[in-house]
């Protein structure tokens, strides 16, 4: 250091120099020679001690006996290194000596992963090489394909118009356990495929803005590559830069047919139109049917869909039971009311001043009386005129079957324990003898119906396992009020008249909607217990 506070550097530079509370500040690099009569050395001993700020490196100086010594030597120009992680953060920063080529001193960087990638640090960037100026270093990385799928991404297409999708969900399910890996919504470019998928099937799962489901099933191998599961099983491998296109192609979908009752099912793909031959529905003595539609109509698949066949009923002019058959009905052997002839019991002297000998309930009504399956009225009056009603149709059955023992279950709604029909009604439910109206109640008070009555003794004799095959051959359809009946009640209708425990009154009407009166209902009690029950 000269008198003219400057240090002369070894190409003849001078460079200031300025001292404050024992601090030297050079203010431009230099090389400082070795001072005559003077050491540049490790310290050994201090007794004064000044610290400057030097460009390069930071020294401590000392002054001892006319001797300077340093803490270390001295450098003679230096640069800053900085390094750093991709997405910016500081890792280290020194300074290194001209000429000296630096060294990441930290831990190996890592970056976190993300949307089911990891990543593997690979390098520095730029290269490495000999501190000429300050530089900065930035960590790049690999993403991990070690036991990795490969792929170039997912890009979902619109079946309907062929372009990419813009909208919507996308995911990719693991089908074992149900857990979704990735989901992003489709932006019309393809989506990174997640580089950590372990080798299985997965199931890439896209709902279109409009609601639409389509899928696609892949399968990652061993190795890491991946391949598309066809519609048919087969598998097309991707490319390790290729593309999966999810547009409903890979996937089929199950159309199920409903025809009478009877179920068909075919598999489609998307975009398919489903087709069936035109279905037919066998014909009946009562009924021949015509396919009509589909419910709902048919459309191209997007997805499951099941399509029930629609069947309009009428009645074939050549069928032996049309309204120009020369069969009766009531009986395929005669005209209407025809019934087997009953085996007429002793008749009885009755209480009942309102029945008259020349009554045609008269016989009838004295068998279920004498039988003890109806009573009347009161101790005179049996009232053959007055309907019967629900829960009284049901007490005779139960009489008929010998009043056995009936554990309450409250069946239906409107009818409580304790009631005089109560038995009659549990009974006949608890074998299917009745079925109520459908919705909870039986209604015990209602008066029963021709057609009521027909099916509560059809279902009975089916229970006592009776012969009721004589329906099968009676004619019901050229009564003057057909198709005036339920449709749930024709075979029932068909059997009773065919066994003659319903006749028609007046001639050639059913009447199957109106009350049955209690004369008719004895004469059905009697032709049933004579002529069915046998």
């Amino acid at each position: 250091v000269t008198g003219e506070n400057t240090v002369v550097t070894a190409d003849g530079t001078k460079a200031a120099v300025s001292a404050s509370s024992k601090t030297i500040t050079i203010d431009s690099p230099l090389t400082i020679l070795e001072p005559a009569g003077g050491k540049i050395g490790l310290m050994e001993d201090t007794t004064t001690t000044s610290s400057y700020e030097y460009p390069v490196q930071r020294q401590t100086i000392c002054k001892s006996d006319e001797t300077t010594i340093a803490t270390h030597a001295l450098i003679a120009k230096g640069y800053t290194v900085t390094w750093k992680n991709d997405d910016g953060t500081v890792l280290q920063s020194y300074a290194v000596a001209a000429g000296e080529t630096p060294v990441y001193e930290g831990e190996t960087p890592t970056k976190a992963a993300s949307a089911g990638k990891t990543y593997e640090f690979k390098e520095w960037t730029p290269a490495v090489e000999p501190a000429t100026k300050d530089a900065t270093y930035t960590a790049t990385y690999t993403e991990k394909t070690d036991g990795s799928s490969s792929g170039g991404g997912i890009l979902v297409i619109d079946p309907a118009t062929g372009e990419p999708v813009i909208g919507g969900t996308a995911s990719i399910i693991d089908p074992a356990t149900g857990e979704v890996l990735d989901t992003w919504t489709p932006d019309g470019t393809a989506h990174p495929l997640p580089g950590s998928l372990p080798p299985g099937e997965y199931t890439i799962h896209v709902e279109l803005p409009d609601g639409t489901i389509i899928e696609v099933t892949i399968i990652v191998g061993e190795d890491g590559t991946v391949s598309i599961v066809g519609p048919d099983g087969e598998l097309t491998p991707v490319a390790s830069d290729g593309v999966i296109v999810v547009d409903g192609s890979g996937k089929k979908y199950t159309v199920t047919w409903i025809i009478d009752g009877k179920k068909e099912t075919e598999e489609y793909a998307y975009g398919e139109m489903p087709t069936h031959a035109k279905p037919t529905k066998a014909s009946n003595v009562f009924y021949d049917y015509t396919f009509t539609k589909w419910t709902p109509a048919s459309e191209k698949v997007t997805k499951d869909a099941t399509y029930t066949a629609e069947f309009e009923a009428s009645v074939s002019p050549f069928s032996p039971f049309s309204p120009f058959s020369p069969y009766h009905p009531g009986s395929p052997f005669g005209p209407h009311g025809t019934t087997p002839e009953p085996v007429t019991p002793a008749i009885p002297a009755l209480p009942f001043t309102d029945v008259s000998p020349a009554s045609p309930f008269y016989d009838d009504i004295s068998y279920v009386y004498e039988n003890d399956l109806m009573n009347g009225m009161s101790e005179t009056e049996f009232g053959e005129n007055l309907p019967l009603t629900r829960g009284m149709i049901v007490t005779v059955l139960h009489r008929m079957e010998g009043r056995p023992a009936v554990t309450y279950t409250g069946v239906f709604t409107d009818v409580p324990d304790g009631q005089w029909f109560t038995d009659g009604v549990e009974w006949a439910a608890s074998h299917g003898i009745v079925l109520g109206y459908g919705d909870g109640r039986y209604g015990p008070d209602d008066n029963v119906t021709r057609e009521q009555l027909a099916a509560i003794l059809f279902r009975y004799a089916k229970y006592k396992g009776y012969d009721v095959s004589v329906g099968e051959d009676t004619n019901i359809l050229s009564y003057d009020d057909a198709f005036t009946w339920g449709e749930w009640a024709v075979p029932a209708l068909q059997w009773a008249c065919g066994a003659g425990v319903i006749e028609d009154s007046p001639v050639g009407m059913l009447r199957p909607t109106e009350p049955a009166i209690r004369g008719e209902i004895a004469h059905a009690i009697h032709i049933f217990c004579e002529e069915v029950a046998k």
